[in-house]
């Protein structure tokens, strides 16, 4: 297994955090990563949706977890990994934590998380800080 997270103290609500999430066509106002993103269906557990990267093809994805106002987790399934991207906020004595985590799972996760993961780790902090902002500001 391979996995990165990043995590922020926000002032925000949850309500606003989870309307961006469930937002999907618009996750790259604060995902620099996100070329273009949609979902073919409601946000919940089993649909699915694509999302290309901005330096990647196309990938399909599935929501494999859903609670509403808590967390979500996508899965995307590549050649011999799967790839999943967890979501959550927590509550915490300093504030309500955005957590956004990456586990990456199967026989070449050595290689996914090199060639995939080593971007994914570089801009996560930025992605949960952009989130943050905009959650924050709306």
């Amino acid at each position: 297994m391979w996995s990165t997270e990043s995590r922020r103290i926000t002032s925000a609500t949850r309500h606003r955090l989870w309307q961006l999430w469930v937002d999907v066509p618009n996750w790259k106002v604060w995902d620099a990563d996100v070329r273009e993103a949609r979902l073919n269906g409601g946000f919940a557990v089993g649909t699915t949706g694509t999302m290309q990267p901005s330096n990647g093809p196309t990938v399909k994805f599935t929501i494999t977890e859903c609670s509403q106002l808590s967390s979500f987790t996508s899965r995307s399934v590549l050649p011999v990994c799967t790839m999943d991207f967890i979501h959550t906020l927590n509550e915490t004595p300093q504030g309500l934590e955005v957590v956004h985590r990456v586990e990456m799972h199967g026989l070449l996760t050595p290689l996914f998380s090199r060639v995939i993961g080593k971007n994914i780790e570089k801009g996560f902090p930025e992605t949960v800080k952009l989130l943050v902002a905009l959650a924050e500001t709306l």
